[in-house]
């Protein structure tokens, strides 16, 4: 019995492509194994065992000259190639042009819907800009997100085509200038270092019917400019610009827009009326007029006055000395005192001192107006000699006296006023190119005077350390706004 299962397994291992062998091979399993196959039987396997080993040698053929074939065609489209390519480069040796073309015509299709597809992309950013414009926020954000789907970077392109207009532009400007200036230095026939800027900021700004142009609009527009009003509005625009603080600075800033813009700041009127705020008509004598050749601004510019448009600030340190502790007698604690001397100056002679020891941010407020009662400021007058001030303050003071009079209620009839009168003189000094920033101390006397006709003066030793010098600072909030024009 374990001969015949033997034989099975190796009859199955050889015949299992053959499914008709399989089929004989489990009826042969199938039948009883006591009884052995006959002749015939056994002469059928073999037959069947043969024709199969044929069929398939007869497949293993035909596989292998399919394979022949396919390598075959592989090998001779390559050669094909080789030969293509060969006569292209022959022909780009002859014609370089005739290349040129072929890849011209080739990437010219590509490049054609590029274009397309940016210029639709542009398109419906500047449409999604215009619904932004007009509060349409909805219709805009489909617009550029459409625009960003067809090119991602879109809004750069847009932005660098923008910046390419405007610099454009402006070198045509400037084209346009120069070629103005060459024609009217060709007519005045004048070199440019010799030419006054005022006399040819004025020929250029001249219009077509002799009157001065002011500016002109960058954009067009329909309503009406600045440059639409009349000279004269603009100059009593001016005098309120000034005010009656002679804040000066803002007109030069004014002057530095535009040529017409200048021409205006440099008006005669305007700087005469701010010399004769500062200096009396005495003063102003026909000699330095004469010096100045009559330009008002030179004068008031290059002449030492006090700064009006901020306040000089002195800071004051000493040592004191404190008292000795009746714990330990040897120990005497000693103290840093600072405190703040402030001057500030207005038109037509007068000014305000004030003493204390707060800092400039909770001092300078109180020098702001002229009427300003505050207890501590000091309000007088002051006049320029020169480069020196001499300015006189007084106040009023109240003193209770002791001697006379009795009760809860003496005081209010029995008090003695005084008066107490600052003497100063200080010279105006230049700190490198500032003008007029620094005022040092020459003179300063107290004179103080009793309702009974006492009078005590004191006169103090100017030491730099307790006098240092008064530098200028700038306050923005003092010509914020105009009360008065410049009158």
């Amino acid at each position: 019995m374990s001969s015949h299962e033997n034989v099975d397994k190796t009859n199955r291992k050889k015949m299992d492509d053959e499914t008709n062998f399989g089929s004989t091979v489990d009826d042969f399993l199938s039948s009883d194994p006591t009884e052995s196959p006959t002749d015939e039987e056994k002469r059928e396997l073999s037959a069947r065992k043969e024709s199969s080993i044929e069929d398939d040698l007869a497949r293993f053929r035909d596989n292998w000259k399919q394979e022949i074939e396919n390598n075959t065609d592989q090998v001779k489209g390559k050669t094909n190639k080789r030969s293509k390519n060969k006569k292209i480069v022959k022909k780009s040796q002859d014609s370089p042009q005739n290349q040129l073309d072929e890849v011209d015509s080739s990437s010219s299709g590509s490049k054609s819907s590029a274009i397309d597809v940016e210029k639709e992309a542009m398109l419906l950013f500047k449409k999604g800009i215009q619904l932004e414009n007009s509060s349409k926020l909805y219709d805009a954000v489909a617009c550029y997100r459409r625009a960003t789907q067809l090119v991602p970077d879109i809004e750069s392109i847009i932005y660098a085509l923008e910046m390419k207009s405007r610099d454009s532009n402006r070198s045509n400007i400037r084209k346009n200038s120069r070629v103005n200036t060459e024609s009217v230095k060709d007519e005045t026939s004048t070199d440019e270092d010799d030419t006054d800027l005022i006399s040819k900021f004025s020929q250029l700004c001249m219009g077509d019917g002799g009157s001065l142009l002011l500016c002109k609009p960058a954009v067009p527009t329909t309503s009406k400019h600045f440059s639409h009003l009349p000279c004269e509005i603009v100059m009593l625009i001016l005098r309120w610009v000034v005010s009656d603080q002679l804040d000066l600075f803002a007109l030069e800033q004014f002057g530095s827009v535009c040529r017409g813009f200048y021409l205006l700041s440099r008006d005669l009127e305007i700087w005469r009326l701010a010399c004769l705020k500062i200096w009396s008509i005495i003063s102003m004598n026909k000699e330095l007029l004469a010096d100045y050749g009559g330009d008002w601004r030179r004068i008031f510019i290059e002449n030492p006055r006090p700064n009006l448009n901020g306040a000089y600030i002195s800071k004051a340190t000493y040592i004191r000395q404190g008292e000795a502790s009746f714990q330990d007698v040897n120990y005497r604690p000693c103290y840093l005192v600072e405190y703040y001397r402030y001057l500030r100056f207005f038109p037509e002679g007068v000014v305000l001192m004030l003493n204390t020891p707060e800092d400039p941010n909770q001092s300078v407020s109180k020098l702001r107006h002229i009427d300003f009662n505050h207890s501590s400021v000091v309000k007088g007058h002051y006049r320029i000699q020169g480069s020196n001030i001499t300015a006189i303050l007084k106040t009023r003071l109240t003193q209770i006296d002791k001697n006379m009079g009795h009760g809860k209620r003496a005081h209010q009839r029995n008090t003695a006023p005084s008066e107490r009168e600052y003497h100063l003189k200080l010279e105006i000094r230049n700190f490198k190119r500032h003008r007029n920033m620094q005022l040092v101390w020459l003179c300063y006397t107290v004179i103080f005077r009793r309702s009974t006709g006492e009078e005590t003066t004191s006169t103090f030793d100017l030491n730099v350390n307790k006098f240092p010098p008064f530098w200028f600072s700038r306050v923005k909030s003092y010509s914020s706004t105009s009360s008065a024009s410049l009158a």
